[in-house]
């Protein structure tokens, strides 16, 4: 602008430095805040049952997998005493007792009832952070009943948008050998066990394991 212009905005009132000016500009900022706030506080609102939702969904998850590890449980107990087993009168109460205890003894944490809030309850004693990606891979170990694949593993992941620390990554192109890497930070702090290859099992929330 020329010093002609200026000179000539200054003399109609126009100069920046004009409190007229300032104080519309103050006046339309004020506006645009005031428009602003319902949207900030509906989406806000709409956070706020987001979390709720979420937090439903988890005691739904975790109360299903209460109620199918108990029915299997059941399941399991029925198979073990078979009609042959009860029938038979050579086989002895000290034989059968046996027998359950040697097929337990392949894989303790299978043999017994899984609680998931039970398995929560003692992770977070562990495990510091409950918003870190180790206790979300915990959680993907919980929520597939206690015993969870690489895989599966990588599914609850990029099913609930979880991100890489750092990178904020998602784990949709993530190798398994990653994910497993990760998972044997829980092995070192006694959450989680071996239960094969590629195979993870909780060591924490089963009830009377063998």
């Amino acid at each position: 602008m020329s010093r002609k212009a200026a000179k000539q905005n200054f003399n109609s009132g126009n100069s920046v430095a004009d409190t007229r000016q300032l104080e519309a500009l103050l006046l339309q900022t004020e506006s645009e805040l005031e428009a602003l706030q319902p949207t900030l506080e509906k989406m806000e609102a709409e956070l706020e049952k987001l979390k709720e939702l979420k937090l439903q969904k988890q005691k739904l998850i975790t109360l299903k997998l209460s109620l199918k590890s108990i029915l299997n449980n059941f399941s399991s107990a029925s198979k073990d005493f078979t009609p042959e087993v009860l029938t038979t009168t050579n086989i002895t109460k000290t034989a059968v007792r046996e027998r359950l205890n040697e097929n337990a003894s392949s894989n303790r944490y299978f043999q017994g009832t899984f609680l998931p809030d039970v398995a929560f309850e003692r992770a977070r004693r562990l495990l510091k952070k409950q918003n870190s990606i180790n206790f979300e891979l915990f959680r993907a170990i919980v929520f597939n009943g206690g015993q969870a694949s690489t895989e599966q593993i990588r599914q609850y992941l990029v099913e609930n948008r979880i991100a890489m620390p750092g990178t904020g990554q998602f784990f949709d192109d993530i190798p398994l050998t990653d994910i497993s890497s990760r998972v044997n930070y829980l092995i070192r702090k006694g959450l989680v066990t071996s239960g094969g290859r590629g195979v993870f099992v909780s060591t924490l929330g089963w009830e009377n394991p063998a």
